[in-house]
């Protein structure tokens, strides 16, 4: 996704990446957050140098499918918010936005969930 004019007037891009920290090989050393941060590292590292090469920023938008959100995915949407109160968006606006955002998380927490299932279940 990009946002024009976002970051003092630089375009950024947003990389939307949804993780299951139940698939993570060693649930012994589990730490709740601990999946969102990795993959917006992931991303960080494999983006962010490729979007500054042709003048954009880079921002990772990482959930997890137990509702967790990356640090700067909840940056993110308090942004959204206050550029919508700012803006006098009406309510059902800002409402719609959000609810887009989620629909767009629950839908990648499903396509993560059925990838995991074995192939005789589908």
């Amino acid at each position: 996704m990009l946002l024009y004019s976002w970051d003092g007037g630089l375009d950024v891009c947003v990389d939307l990446t949804g993780s299951s920290p139940l698939t993570q090989t060693g649930m012994v050393d589990f730490i709740p957050g601990q999946a969102v941060i990795d993959a917006a590292q992931r991303k960080r590292g494999k983006y962010m140098a490729k979007c500054a090469a042709i003048g954009y920023g880079f921002l990772p938008f990482s959930f997890s499918s137990l509702g967790e959100l990356e640090a700067d995915a909840v940056t993110l949407l308090k942004r959204i918010l206050k550029f919508s109160m700012a803006q006098d968006i009406r309510a059902r606006a800002a409402v719609h936005i959000f609810n887009r955002i989620g629909f767009t998380i629950a839908k990648g927490v499903e396509a993560h969930i059925v990838s995991q299932l074995p192939s005789n279940l589908l």
